[in-house]
């Protein structure tokens, strides 16, 4: 099945102003008409749907007959993929369905699974590319993360922001017309604010011979409502372990990234893969000039920012952030409320077609 978001890369109000008839010419349909004929090429049968409102990937994975289908093909951007993981994720038989094969084509504003996929196939980043690892590529593992809050518990598979990230990526909504600009836009006029946040980090640290099961390693979770947690405590109302590490104080960055490329133009974790069974957080712990934020953002496209002095980065299998409840977090570019989560990875959870170098 091939989801398509026929909308990608356009604001919510653009969006809405899409007639039935104008949905045809929307960029994710334009887009994947360019790819269609390589999957007939490969004797792919397609059934193409496109979504109509906002969550209706959501239903739509929740609804899927998973038997008919060998990988859902997904035509817009990160947002589209959330929606449809947190549909396969709500289902009673999650664990046989969490297991089909995702295919991302690249069609919305920020598209960082698909550029992660991308350089970790040895591939140069287009739409045509990653049309070519769906069709050609394999079944590699992917790790999702159970992202648990104080009102929800939701199911992220690229990263969890907070602090000036957060920000600056809930207010790059108003400049959706820019394109994969929005972000440096908005990271501009967010850097100009010299607002601080304060709050706490704590994390599970990893060992020195440390190896980080995969999640099916033990068996099928036959009727389990959800993944199994080992690492966070058994809700959120209880206190975190002793033996976690914290970090508290001031923070003018916080990135949790389960894979290296957060978007197009952003390297922000460049030793993250996205099956390794960790989150590599990139922080930037107390306050920090105009000119070290520039510093670090003139160099995410390199992923140099990560030698800078201001700038640490932890790896770790599980986490919590504590911030004053007015505080933005988000979640695979989706807002959280409340300034209380907790983060537990699932080493290989689901799957993605991709090509190994």
């Amino acid at each position: 099945m091939v989801i398509v978001n026929p909308a990608s890369g356009q604001s919510t109000s653009s969006s809405r102003r899409l007639s039935s008839c104008s949905r045809s010419l929307g960029k994710g349909v334009k887009l994947f008409q360019k790819v269609e004929a390589l999957f007939a090429h490969a004797n792919i049968h397609v059934t193409k749907v496109l979504t109509e409102r906002a969550a209706h990937a959501t239903e739509l994975a929740t609804a899927i007959d998973h038997t008919q289908y060998d990988a859902l093909v997904i035509v817009g951007g990160d947002g589209v993929i959330y929606e449809v993981v947190q549909g396969l994720m709500q289902r009673p038989d999650w664990a046989d369905v969490i297991q089909i094969p995702l295919a991302i084509l690249p069609a919305g504003g920020g598209n960082g699974l698909a550029k992660s996929l991308t350089e970790s196939s040895g591939e140069v980043y287009s739409f045509e590319n990653c049309a070519y690892l769906a069709i050609k590529g394999q079944p590699q593992p992917l790790d999702l993360a159970t992202l648990r809050s104080k009102t929800a518990t939701k199911f992220i598979f690229l990263s969890l922001s907070w602090a000036f990230l957060a920000e600056m990526d809930f207010e790059s909504e108003k400049y959706r017309f820019a394109g994969a600009q929005r972000f440096t836009i908005s990271s501009l006029g967010k850097i100009l604010s010299g607002k601080n946040w304060s709050g706490s980090f704590s994390y599970v640290e990893p060992t020195a011979d440390e190896v980080v099961p995969t999640y099916w390693a033990d068996g099928h979770d036959d009727g389990r409502a959800a993944p199994k947690l080992t690492l966070l405590p058994p809700s959120a109302e209880d206190p975190k372990p002793e033996t976690w590490k914290t970090i508290e104080g001031n923070f003018s960055l916080f990135w949790a990234m389960n894979a290296a490329w957060a978007g197009t133009n952003g390297l922000v974790a460049p030793s993250a893969e996205f099956d390794d069974g960790y989150m590599h957080v990139v922080i930037m712990p107390g306050k920090v000039s105009m000119a070290e934020y520039m510093g670090v953002f003139l160099t995410l496209d390199s992923g140099r920012h990560v030698d800078k002095p201001t700038v640490q980065v932890i790896k770790t299998r599980a986490f919590e952030v504590k911030a004053p409840e007015s505080d933005i977090m988000m979640a695979d570019g989706e807002r959280i409320d409340g300034g209380f989560c907790q983060v537990e990875v699932h080493r290989a959870l689901g799957r993605v077609m991709a090509i190994r170098k």
